[in-house]
């Protein structure tokens, strides 16, 4: 059985029924989500965003994760381009802000932001 996660929440794909179901309730997934995100508890944008991100200028992709995964976003989607990762750490009461640069050639990077200047 292919099992994945839609917008947070467990899925399954049905080859009997060629489609793909929640986990919790064999329900067919509908696009738009009907189900709010289990981290921040919204339903995705009237376009289809997340929206905890909202609209990114210049991505073509772009998921927070909803407490499941690692968010990403992506900045080209062309097959040329690369994928980031971000995360938070949260330290002595300041805020680090990391993010995993993917090439598609495989090369990663690091980014760290600067806490002096969160």
């Amino acid at each position: 059985m292919v099992t994945s996660y839609f917008y947070g929440h467990p899925a399954y794909f049905d080859e009997a029924l060629n489609n793909w179901r929640y986990c919790d309730t064999d329900e067919p997934i509908q696009i738009p989500s009907q189900r709010p995100c289990p981290q921040c508890r919204q339903l995705p944008s009237l376009d289809g965003h997340d929206a905890c991100l909202g609209t990114i200028p210049d991505a073509c992709a772009a998921c927070c994760g909803h407490g499941v995964e690692m968010g990403y976003i992506a900045w080209d989607c062309s097959g040329k381009g690369q994928m980031e990762q971000a995360w938070e750490i949260k330290l002595f009461g300041r805020t680090l802000k990391f993010s995993l640069i993917t090439e598609l050639d495989g090369t990663e990077g690091l980014a760290v932001s600067d806490p002096r200047m969160i």
